[in-house]
């Protein structure tokens, strides 16, 4: 064959104690990102250890993988215990903001919806999902009252993909809320 690889035999790093992790955050997610904030992550290898920097550099520079822009973060690591090495793949979270003493809610909640049953006659055996109202930007939660699903209306604030934050409601800490339903 014409085309030879040549493999490589080494990889030099200077000090392992003090390493750079780059870490790719997504054009959707840029605006809250800063620099000098703190980045916890986690790589295959030490699944349950979670590992701290401090976000160094934000590259202007975009990178479209799959159809998505994205932009390179420099993480700075402290690595005295010498868990990580050059090419580990990460899974960071960059933390932008931190709220104490609030109310959250699973994110599942929100886009929950009771199914309603139709006439038994008309369509046997299914089901109708309950409708919200989509004209205004309102969000909406069930909860159980007396064995029967009510809505609420919440107003939200912040959220991290899996939690919102609720900033008013008259939901209370007592309230069971439906975030789907157990097949029986």
């Amino acid at each position: 064959a014409s085309t030879m690889t040549i493999p490589v035999l080494f990889t030099m790093a200077e000090d392992l104690t003090k390493m750079k992790v780059v870490v790719s955050v997504d054009e959707a997610d840029i605006a809250d990102v800063k620099e000098s904030q703190t980045v916890n992550f986690s790589v295959d290898a030490y699944p349950k250890k979670v590992f701290e920097g401090i976000l160094t550099q934000l590259r202007l520079n975009s990178q479209i993988v799959n159809g998505v822009v994205t932009y390179d973060a420099v993480v700075n690591v402290d690595n005295a215990e010498l868990f990580l090495r050059p090419g580990m793949t990460v899974t960071a979270q960059i933390v932008t903001d931190v709220l104490e003493n609030v109310s959250v809610l699973p994110n599942a909640a929100l886009r929950f919806s009771p199914p309603l049953k139709e006439k038994a006659s008309s369509r046997r055996g299914k089901t109708k999902h309950a409708k919200t109202n989509t004209d205004a930007p309102k969000h909406f939660v069930w909860i159980l009252r007396e064995n029967k699903p009510v809505k609420v209306e919440v107003e939200v604030g912040k959220s991290d993909g899996s939690v919102t934050v609720i900033k008013k409601s008259e939901i209370t800490e007592n309230n069971l809320i439906l975030i789907g339903i157990k097949d029986q």
